[in-house]
Parts: C-alpha cells; structure tokens; sequence
C-alpha cells in the first residue's frame, strides 16, 4: 500500500497491509491522534506485521508520531515523548528533511535517511539501526534497552552534524514508590 501526496500527508486511523508506504513530497507526514466517539483520543496505528516493512518518506518535511508531554516546550527531554500512533512492522524506514520525531516500540530494524533533520527518537526495547544516513542533522536515539548502530554515515559540515545515542534500563524507567527493595536493589546494581 503506497500513498502519496505533494503536501500534508495525515493519517489518523488505522492502515493494515504488509508493506506500507506514506509520503510527502513537499509537506510533512503526521502520524495524528484520532478523537473517538465518547470525546476521548486514540492512538492511529499502521500494522505491517511482524515480518512486514513500513516507509514514512518527507523529502521536505517532517514525520511526526509523538508528542512531547514534557515541560520544556524548546526542548524537551526525550524520555518525555509519546506515541500518537502504533506501528508494528519488523523493518521501519524514515526519510526526512526536516524533523523527525518518534516514540516506538518493537521494532525489528531501523533504516534512517536524514537531510538537514532535528531527530529525536524513542524506542522501547532493544533496537537494531541498520543503516543511518545523515546530513546536517541533529540525531538523539534513546533504546529502553539494548542500541545497536550497523551502519552509520553523517556527511556534511562537521560542526552541523551531532549524534546521540543512549540506552536506559527498564528499570531506571520504572515507577518507584519507596517500597520495592528489589527495583532499589536493582537499581544500585546497575
């Protein structure tokens, strides 16, 4: 399944096929909340399966598929991003020209191809970047769980370009209410 459109590309439901493809060739690729019948918001969704492929392309734009809940509105911390919308594929490809921000979780491989990109992506498990390609661009990874970068290429000025990449652990990023000797424990093992 392949959509495509010169301006604003903005998904709010679900789409279920093997490999998907959304883009933009000028305009930004919006992954939306959907406002569901009693006044309450739920997530949009792309289901590819877990050996399918997904593409969201902005030649000049951005791909949008998390909001920022935190409280700095100029730049708010990474680990404050949530998702606007599921995606469930093994290989997930993005293309940008402008910004991309995600908050995923699941995925099997990560392709990223970045021109002049303000980057910030979330990730809840271990993920694998196969390939990231990069010019100009501000990249910030974090992985609840275990990064592992295969390939990475970053051309361009060298003062324009900055990549980085964090793991936390699951339970760095569990709640604690004072009371759980084992999430202490565990936490000062770590």
């Amino acid at each position: 399944l392949t959509i495509s459109t010169k301006d604003d590309l903005t998904l709010k439901g679900n789409l279920f096929a093997d490999s998907v493809t959304l883009e933009s060739a000028t305009g930004d690729v919006l992954l939306a909340l959907v406002d569901d019948t009693v006044g309450s918001e739920m997530l949009s969704g792309i289901d590819a399966g877990e050996s399918g492929s997904i593409t969201l392309r902005a030649y000049q734009g951005q791909v949008i598929q998390a909001s920022d809940s935190g409280v700095d509105p100029v730049k708010p911390d990474i680990s404050d991003l949530s998702a606007t919308a599921t995606i469930v594929t093994d290989t997930l490809v993005i293309e940008a020209g402008e910004a991309v921000t995600a908050a995923l979780a699941g995925i099997g491989g990560l392709q990223l191809d970045l021109d002049g990109a303000d980057t910030r992506i979330r990730h809840e498990g271990d993920l694998l970047v196969n390939q990231l390609r990069s010019a100009d661009s501000t990249i910030e990874i974090l992985a609840v769980g275990g990064l592992t970068l295969n390939d990475a290429i970053l051309t361009g000025a060298e003062s324009s370009n900055d990549l980085t990449l964090r793991t936390l652990s699951s339970f760095a990023n569990a709640d604690n209410d004072g009371n759980s000797d084992a999430i202490a424990g565990a936490r000062s093992g770590i």
